[in-house]
């Protein structure tokens, strides 16, 4: 099994850009404010994952829809989602453990709270259909911002 948070960096970085994309309209938004997040991580129960976003709006796989096949056809199901490239990659999750998923909490640029599965909705995906119950997780959430 391999560190589970082997693409920190890279999944940080693309869960804020998901972030600052959905929570702020223009680039006037977000140079309004300095936002900083502080990051947990943990193992967290894939129902506690989903609602943090709306899985039915763009989940892939329902409830161990995948549980049954054998990897060529998890193969052919996974490239027909995501391409053969994303196909060989899940497929080494089976032995190497599902890398963290990002989620992020904050505010909109109007103040509005705001909860979501910043990156790693394939990876979701992959779990729910997979029925696998838990999955670990890099959690930011929005840091108050300083009172003058």
């Amino acid at each position: 099994m391999l560190n589970p948070f082997r693409n920190e960096k890279r999944d940080v970085k693309d869960a804020l850009e998901h972030f600052f994309g959905t929570a702020y309209r223009t680039a006037a938004d977000k140079r309004r404010r300095s936002v900083k997040f502080e990051e947990t991580r943990r193992v967290m129960p894939l129902k506690m994952i989903l609602e943090w976003d709306d899985y039915g709006s763009w989940g892939e796989f329902r409830p161990n829809e995948l549980r049954a096949l054998s990897r060529s056809e998890l193969r052919s199901k996974f490239g027909n989602y995501r391409g053969s490239t994303w196909s060989h990659t899940a497929l080494n999750w089976l032995k190497d453990g599902v890398p963290a998923i990002v989620l992020v909490e904050g505010d909109t640029a109007e103040g509005q709270p705001i909860r979501m599965i910043g990156d790693g909705r394939g990876r979701t995906s992959f779990a729910v259909g997979l029925g696998i119950k838990s999955l670990p997780v890099i959690v930011l959430r929005e840091k108050p911002a300083k009172q003058k």
